[in-house]
Parts: structure tokens; C-alpha cells; sequence
């Protein structure tokens, strides 16, 4: 069954999105669904067709209509969703190992931004479904799979401080990509500045778009080094 290639590797794979929801690794999942890894991530970056006989496979691996995965249809795939499974212990390894690059303010500023979406989506199908599962994989360029009101999928990127908001922050190179390939494609993206994080009483956000990024930041190629301009 053929499917179109997407432009960027894999934002808008549901496979890719259920199998970090439920804390699988591409190895894992291939060995329980009697696939390849190699399969499974072309299937993922949208390189390669799926027959009919492993749509049926992966789609009864996650309790999801096969025509949900085809289409990549995530309203219906959310809608049936249990509840947020805890992080197995291979996620746990990967997490501590990551945990010397992304430190534990980092972590606590994506809890407060899913937790901040999962709020503004109350009273839709779609609330349930925020994933910061994207943060434990380097390869992803943001943090956060969230969805706007009307259901198209939404890319957030979080940078937390316990300083105040005009702080500079860091992009890493896949980062800096991702942020530009959504605003060359129009695609919903957001970085949110999570500032004071230490302090209840001051801790907020500021939400940029792709586009306000672009036209309105400067970036020091060195680092990627990020500072609103005065």
C-alpha cells in the first residue's frame, strides 16, 4: 500500500507517535510486531509503502483502525487512546544517559508545557493525546507533539530558564532545521520560553511562532545562540 513520501523525515507519522507514547524502541517494536527494524523506520519517515498485512499488524499492536494509520489520522487514533503509559525502563536508560546533556530545569519546563496544553485542549479529543515523548529522542527537533483547537498537529519546542525571559537560549543544529522547515512549510510550530521556573509566584511563558522566530531573532551561527532583538 503505497503512501506519499513526506518532506521531512517522520513529524507526521503516527506510527512514530504511537510507538513513543507507549515507550517502544524501533527494536522492540519490530520483534513484537514480527518486522524489521529497518521496516519500521521507513514506514516512520514515509519512505516506504506498508502492504496491507503489516498495516494490519501495527495497527492491532496499538488497538488503532488500520485506516487511522494509513492516513496518519490522529483524531481518530487520540480518541481511542488509554490512558499515558509510565516510561518503560529502556526509556529510563536513554533518559538517565540524557540527563548529563538535558538537565532536570529542562525536563520540568516540558512537564509545564504539556501540562499548559493539556489545559488549553480540555473539552476536546485532543487533550489526552499531548506527547512530550519527542524530548527523549535527539533526532525529533522539538519537544512536544501537541495539536491546535481544530486538530492539525502542532510542534513545540521548550527552553527554560530559572532566569528572566529575554535571556538568550541554545538551538542545536536539528533544532535550528526543524524550526526552519516549518516556516518554510507553513507548519504549526511554537517554541515556548518557559522563564522564573524555580519561582512560583513569577514563572511564566512567552510563545513564539516559527515566523516570529525568524524575522524577529537574530542567531549566532556558533551555538545557535537565540536573543530577541532590541
Amino acid at each position: 500500500m503505497r503512501r506519499r513520501k513526506r518532506n521531512y523525515a517522520d513529524v507526521g507519522s503516527l506510527a512514530k507517535y504511537l510507538r513513543l507514547y507507549y515507550g517502544y524502541s524501533r527494536r522492540r517494536l519490530a520483534e513484537a510486531c514480527g518486522l524489521s527494524q529497518v521496516q519500521i523506520l521507513a514506514y516512520e519517515h514515509g519512505s516506504r509503502g506498508m502492504s496491507i498485512g503489516n498495516v494490519i499488524k501495527l495497527a492491532a499492536f496499538f488497538g488503532i483502525d488500520p485506516n487511522d494509520l494509513i492516513y496518519d489520522a490522529f483524531e481518530g487514533a487520540v480518541a481511542a487512546l488509554p490512558p499515558k503509559p509510565h516510561r518503560n525502563q529502556e526509556i529510563r536508560k536513554r533518559l538517565k544517559k540524557k540527563q548529563k546533556v538535558c538537565d532536570k530545569l529542562g525536563r520540568d519546563g516540558e512537564a509545564y508545557v504539556a501540562r499548559m496544553e493539556r489545559q488549553s485542549l480540555a473539552g476536546t479529543p485532543y487533550a489526552r493525546g499531548v506527547n512530550e515523548s519527542y524530548a527523549d529522542d535527539l533526532s525529533a527537533g522539538f519537544d512536544i507533539f501537541s495539536f491546535t483547537q481544530d486538530g492539525k498537529p502542532k510542534y513545540i519546542e521548550v527552553k527554560t530558564t530559572n532566569g528572566g525571559v529575554d535571556e538568550p537560549f541554545y538551538l542545536s543544529r536539528n533544532e535550528r532545521q526543524f524550526l526552519n522547515h516549518c516556516f518554510r512549510n507553513d507548519l504549526p510550530y511554537e517554541l515556548h520560553r518557559v522563564y522564573h521556573l524555580n519561582d512560583r509566584k513569577k514563572v511564566g511563558r512567552e510563545i513564539y511562532t516559527a515566523a516570529e522566530l525568524e524575522n524577529d531573532f537574530a542567531f549566532s551561527v556558533s551555538e545557535y545562540a537565540v536573543q530577541k532583538e532590541a
